[in-house]
């Protein structure tokens, strides 16, 4: 059985990705510029953002919990997969139970989450 995260519908923050084709919608120089003031975009490679305020985990697609969290987000229809057909070297789980695949190391990823939440914006 695998976890469940009880969160709010993710009506105030949307993917900002295609989850057909994993290509950005929304150009990622104008999404600093069109978010809401509290929202703070990570680049998780590629051009791909998520919003730092909705990330609950970061972390490595190895264990068999993780793998098995990626495979029922997909039967759900809610894993992205921002790899762009390479290997998933982390794995971003949201607090609307959508799972963000990255091809980047979750230290990476969370060195970005860190530094905008400390202010330093160009991380």
């Amino acid at each position: 059985m695998g976890m469940t995260i009880n969160a709010p519908l993710a009506h105030r923050f949307p993917i900002f990705l295609d989850n057909m084709r994993g290509h950005p919608i929304v150009a990622p120089e104008t999404v600093s510029r069109s978010l809401p003031m509290d929202i703070h975009p990570i680049n998780i490679g590629f051009g791909n953002i998520v919003a730092a305020n909705r990330i609950i985990a970061i972390v490595s697609p190895e264990s068999a919990p993780i793998k098995r969290i990626i495979t029922e987000a997909r039967d759900r229809g809610q894993l992205i997969d921002a790899t762009y057909g390479r290997r998933t070297r982390a794995v971003i789980i949201t607090d609307s139970s959508h799972v963000v695949l990255s091809a980047i190391q979750p230290e990476t990823v969370a060195h970005r989450f860190v530094s905008h939440k400390e202010g330093n914006f160009n991380a």
